[in-house]
């Protein structure tokens, strides 16, 4: 087990979740125009296709069709870091967070 997996492990295991690996060759919707504000947020619907069901962004939420970019869960811990730990939790999971430590973490059913 690699430091990724046992950090996110760690962070399922503080909230009660089963873990759910966002594999590297995987896609999560990242709006990469907004990672420079804060607060951080992060929503897991259900993985379809070729894709972790994550949706990541920060700052306020926009509408507009372009605002997830498609990237690989992999580049994630480059890019940001300090979302890397989140990305095990399983599908209904939410957070926000942000750089000075703040952090929310709940549980949503999915409705399908």
């Amino acid at each position: 087990m690699n430091e990724s997996e046992k950090k996110q492990r760690a962070k399922c295991n503080a909230y009660g979740s089963e873990f759910v690996p966002s594999l590297g060759d995987l896609k999560v919707g990242l709006a990469t125009q907004t990672l420079s504000v804060s607060p951080i947020y992060g929503v897991r619907s259900a993985l379809v296709g070729d894709t972790t069901g994550w949706y990541l962004w920060a700052g306020p939420f926009s509408d507009d069709p372009e605002f997830f970019k498609p990237v690989h869960a992999e580049h994630i811990i480059t890019i940001l870091p300090i979302l890397d730990q989140y990305l095990g939790l399983a599908p209904g999971y939410k957070f926000i967070i942000d750089t000075n430590g703040y952090e929310d973490v709940w549980f949503e059913q999915i409705i399908t």
